[in-house]
């Protein structure tokens, strides 16, 4: 796309958050015993940072660890 005599490359932006959280399941037992389940909350994240140009089909991907404006920024 062209304006005034500069070059405009029109691209659409989008993030996504891939990653696990850790659930804690039940456990069978005798009556009267209540069990000792370890419980580990651990919460694992990475992003991942799109543009494309719809014109060319080109674009560019960043994985970072953090969804944070300073991210957000480097995209």
């Amino acid at each position: 796309m062209i304006h005034s005599g500069k070059t405009v490359r029109l691209m659409f932006q989008d993030e996504a958050g891939f990653g696990r959280i850790n659930n804690p399941k039940y456990c069978w037992c005798e009556k009267g015993i209540r069990p000792s389940v370890p419980c580990h909350h651990i919460r694992e994240y990475r992003y991942a940072y799109g543009a494309v140009e719809p014109l060319t089909g080109e674009g560019y991907f960043l994985i970072l660890p953090y969804c944070n404006t300073a991210c957000m920024n480097l995209s």
